[in-house]
């Protein structure tokens, strides 16, 4: 359901009938594919089970791995990456979750154009360059943005209402992951997070823009092919109903003017 969600977020209000077809590749990745025509433009999404509910321990881990996608592969640098991205026009992004790290791209369909995005695009997915240069300086990022949330009531709020309601699930820690567990995490640990969930069977890919089904199968096979085929991550354990109201409150010192 979130898949399709995500899918008509993506299209156009406009379309007045939306048909969503769906197959899994040979790999394993399940593909969702809209075909809407007018602007030649390609979004592809990228949902892997891989986010923060995937830390275990090492609270911040998933985070700072899907950080790292786009600042190196085995053949490019940052610079490279984003200069073969910004020469088509292609917007790539990622962001990481509670429950599900998202890699997107966004380009033109012209053919030449398609190509190198998706290339480059792929490049970035299946042969990331994970470096202690890149690692050291999202670490500093994100020390910092945990100290600013320490002086926010509604991150306190938001952080004090995931613990009572999730409690030990692994929903109930921030995503960003604390001092002690970012200062633990290592090179090793994102590497290997890497390797156990961006893989094949753990991947749905959206697809929607102005080509045809031949062709998404075609750059959905390309993503999918790039990637170890893996294992589909373990179902998250159910979160267990409140069993009563809650009140919590927090003493924030502030000052009020008048």
């Amino acid at each position: 359901m979130r898949v399709l969600i995500l899918l008509l977020l993506l299209v156009s209000s406009a379309q007045a009938k939306l048909d969503i077809q769906h197959w899994i590749t040979p790999e394993g990745a399940k593909v969702f594919f809209a075909q809407t025509k007018g602007l030649p433009i390609l979004d592809v999404q990228l949902n892997f089970d891989a986010a923060a509910s995937r830390d275990g321990d090492q609270y911040g881990l998933a985070s700072l791995t899907s950080a790292l996608l786009g600042t190196a592969t085995k053949y490019h640098n940052e610079e490279q990456i984003i200069n073969a991205f910004e020469s088509v026009g292609a917007q790539f992004s990622n962001s990481s979750l509670k429950d599900m790290s998202i890699v997107s791209l966004r380009t033109l369909t012209r053919p030449a154009i398609l190509k190198k995005s998706l290339d480059t695009f792929t490049e970035v997915i299946a042969n990331p360059s994970f470096e202690q240069d890149y690692l050291t300086r999202e670490k500093r990022q994100t020390l910092r943005a945990i100290e600013a949330a320490k002086q926010s009531p509604a991150n306190i709020a938001s952080l004090a209402f995931d613990q009572a309601v999730f409690t030990d699930h692994p929903y109930a820690h921030a995503k960003i992951g604390t001092q002690e567990t970012i200062n633990k995490i290592s090179l090793e640990d994102l590497k290997q997070h890497y390797q156990r969930f961006y893989v094949a069977k753990n991947l749905t890919i959206a697809l929607v823009g102005d080509i045809s089904k031949t062709q998404a199968k075609q750059i959905a096979r390309q993503i999918s092919h790039g990637l170890n085929v893996g294992q589909k991550a373990k179902t998250n354990p159910v979160v267990s109903p409140l069993e009563q109201p809650q009140t919590i409150h927090i003493e924030f010192p502030s000052k009020q003017t008048h």
